[in-house]
């Protein structure tokens, strides 16, 4: 049986583009490639920055993804074929709930 401590952590980041998303995400890959702690990347949610979710979901593989701005959520799609896409103004909320239901 693992320690607390070893068990996997599931995160979504919300907002994973601005500044504050950036950063979580860069401090959940240090925790996990250097120190070893161990968390997944469940989901993702970005206004209008579709490239750089697209970005962020390629490199953590991260399957759900919300974006606000339907142009940007049409090019997500293209770019993330096998992923989830929640789209429009409350698709942060179909997001966690999503992935809530998931567990």
């Amino acid at each position: 049986m693992p320690a607390v401590g070893d068990q996997q952590r599931r995160v979504i980041v919300l907002g994973s583009t601005g500044s504050i998303g950036v950063n979580a995400l860069a401090v959940i890959d240090h925790l996990t490639r250097i120190v070893g702690q161990r968390f997944e990347i469940v989901g993702l949610s970005a206004g209008s920055s579709c490239k750089t979710l697209i970005e962020q979901a390629r490199y953590f593989n991260v399957r759900h993804v919300a974006v606000v701005d339907a142009a940007a959520a049409r090019r997500v799609r293209e770019a993330l074929p096998d992923a989830v896409i929640f789209s429009g103004v409350d698709c942060n909320r179909q997001l966690v709930e999503a992935l809530r239901d998931a567990t």
